[in-house]
């Protein structure tokens, strides 16, 4: 099934929800990364210990969301939670109207800039958080406004999907944009991110240099400082005198925030000490508003349980791709490196796939961006240097001199001593071929494509250096990541 199929074939639930969330029309878009961070690190780690206590309580603070009306019915509970798995948008509001949110200016509506799609997987022991950013430019869906209007579909950044029709709106809007169903969703505000961190009693960030920011009110030193409340909020918010005052930038260093967050609620015991986490889910629990199946007390209970064996190390963060729109303000998704993440997601794969192993079975060591390799053509047939030189460099490899040689029946790569971790990664991505050992080549690999086999497969070599995210959002990390490394 494509992934086009999938997203025709999105299953309809039946539900009903509660207490309609007013959305005006005049909302606008979040630009509070620090909710997400937040709420992510709760549905993920937080949520997932000795949740019995006094959970009904905590069903009170939480405001119920009706989005039914958005994208038609959903379950009204999260079902077998023991395992399946879950999909969740997390969302920030910077309403400037409510306890603990007027001092930030004013301005009629609330914006969401920063969006995480948190997807566990069916075995309860991985998860990933796809970021989307704010600037995303779209082909909007139709939705409804909280007064009813019928808006027609339009292109346009994708924050603008919750001034339309506030989280169901930007719920379709995901769905649309990923192919993927939204199963549950959680909006929370600069009051609540302050009191959750004031809660967890701070969260450790680190810098590289000093960091003051007038707009934001962030004045923080050099290295590792532990911030709470306003802090904490600035820090997150923040996108001037730091990096490169993008966007992208600023979701890079929240998902530190966030990892650093679930690194401490992992080491702290918070999961097993029954009086702090209440007080955590208390506190955070009253600046949240969510479908029903989120205020459940059966249902938060059964998701706490079913997510304690998630370890940092096995929660993926990724940013979706992206390429420059053009005009130096927004961007547009890149469709060919998205589509295996929302592929990968449906299909319930790992993300990012596992890496490739050497045709030894030992992992593989060095990047097809450090290889360089000639390619000669002894198979009798014209053209195949060329073409496979071109497969090779769209793997990344860097491909030198094409050549051609006497006719042979297999394929190998030759080598110098010192260039066998090399030769190993390009082995690798030309299945069948083997190995042989020379003196002459100096740093370069010499590719002889034989008669046996041309082809050029796809391979993952995962270095340190490798791991972190891209300026395109093309790589990864995890929550046990050094937050120093930003």
């Amino acid at each position: 099934m494509t992934l086009s199929d999938r997203r025709r074939s999105l299953p309809t639930f039946s539900r009903r929800v509660t207490y309609p969330y007013g959305v005006s029309g005049s909302h606008r878009i979040l630009r509070v990364a620090g909710a997400l961070a937040s709420a992510s690190a709760l549905a993920l780690t937080v949520a997932a210990g000795s949740a019995t206590l006094a959970v009904g309580h905590l069903q009170g603070n939480v405001t119920t969301v009706d989005i039914s009306d958005q994208v038609g019915q959903r379950p009204l509970d999260f079902g077998d939670l023991s395992q399946g798995p879950v999909t969740l948008l997390v969302m920030g509001s910077d309403e400037r109207t409510g306890t603990g949110n007027t001092r930030y200016g004013h301005f009629d509506g609330a914006r969401s800039d920063t969006t995480m799609l948190v997807h566990v997987y069916p075995d309860r022991e991985s998860a990933v958080v796809l970021s989307i950013p704010r600037d995303t430019v779209m082909q909007l869906p139709a939705c409804r406004s909280s007064s009813g209007e019928h808006l027609g579909a339009v292109r346009d950044r994708f924050n603008a999907a919750f001034d339309r029709g506030g989280p169901g709106c930007t719920v379709k809007a995901v769905e649309s944009l990923t192919g993927l169903q939204v199963d549950h969703f959680v909006v929370l505000d600069f009051h609540g991110f302050k009191k959750t961190i004031n809660a967890l009693g701070g969260v450790e960030v680190c810098l590289t240099r000093p960091l003051k920011d007038e707009k934001s009110g962030v004045d923080l030193p050099a290295g590792r400082t532990r911030v709470k409340g306003e802090d904490a909020l600035a820090f997150v918010r923040v996108r001037h005198n730091i990096g490169d005052g993008s966007d992208i930038s600023r979701i890079n260093r929240q998902q530190l925030f966030l990892s650093s967050l679930i690194q401490e609620v992992s080491s702290s015991g918070l999961l097993t000490d029954p009086l702090r986490l209440w007080r955590v889910l208390n506190e955070a629990s009253k600046s949240l508003a969510a479908d029903r199946a989120m205020t459940d007390p059966a249902g938060v209970v059964a998701l706490a349980s079913s997510l304690v064996g998630i370890r940092p190390k096995d929660i993926t963060f990724v940013t979706l791709p992206w390429l420059p729109s053009g005009d130096g303000a927004t961007i547009v998704m890149d469709r060919a490196r998205a589509e295996p993440i929302f592929a990968a997601i449906a299909e319930e794969s790992p993300w990012p796939p596992p890496p490739t192993k050497g045709a030894d079975g030992q992992p593989l060591t060095v990047l097809p961006a450090r290889v360089l390799v000639d390619v000669r053509n002894a198979t009798g047939t014209q053209g195949v240097a060329s073409t496979v030189a071109g497969e090779l460099a769209g793997q990344g490899f860097r491909t030198g001199r094409l050549d051609s040689g006497p006719d042979r029946a297999t394929t190998v790569i030759r080598h110098s001593p010192d260039q066998l971790e090399a030769a190993r990664t390009l082995q690798a991505a030309v299945p069948g071929s083997t190995l042989k050992e020379v003196d002459s080549l100096g740093p370069r690999l010499q590719l002889v494509l034989g008669r046996d086999a041309h082809e050029v497969r796809a391979i993952r070599v995962r270095t340190p250096s490798s791991s972190s995210s891209g300026s395109s959002g093309s790589g990864t990390s995890s929550a046990a990541q050094d937050i120093c490394t930003g």
